[in-house]
């Protein structure tokens, strides 16, 4: 079959040759998501750092506290626990478990101006609350000029 000169430009800037990796990538993803066993849990973040204290928030919906476990080890700040596998319904031979379960594990580098020895925790409304404030020493402070005569 001939091309023009036309058709051969339209076949070129059309071209993906990545195209089909991409398909035989996405296939194989979906063909590795866990489907039985239902989405891993990781919790998700938000970080607010204000001027004496850093504040994280990791939703944690359902977990209760003895099932969460909060560690520092050099400067990391770990959070870790497990959600458990949620009960599973049956119904003419199909499962459905969309809700994520299973162990977790978080880390975060803390600086240097963070009071391991002051942190505070608190899980309200599936909501797990981590207060670091800073050390006293390090904050920054304002130094008033006096004026002699």
């Amino acid at each position: 079959i001939a091309m023009g000169t036309m058709e051969v430009a339209m076949w070129l800037s059309t071209f993906d040759p990545f195209a089909e990796l991409n398909r035989i990538s996405d296939e194989l993803g979906r063909r590795a998501e866990p489907s039985v066993n239902g989405p891993t849990f990781r919790p998700v973040v938000d970080i607010h750092e204000a001027d004496d204290v850093i504040e994280l928030a990791l939703d944690v919906p359902g977990l209760k506290r003895e099932q969460l476990h909060i560690h520092i080890d050099k400067d990391v700040l770990t959070v870790s626990g497990e959600r458990p596998l949620p009960h599973q319904e049956t119904k003419d031979g199909y499962h459905r478990l969309e809700r994520p379960h299973g162990s977790f594990t978080r880390s975060f580098s803390l600086p240097q101006t963070v009071d391991t020895e002051a942190i505070d925790a608190e899980l309200k409304d599936g909501v797990l609350r981590l207060k670091l404030p800073m050390r006293a020493e390090l904050k920054p402070r304002k130094i008033e000029v006096s004026i002699t005569n």
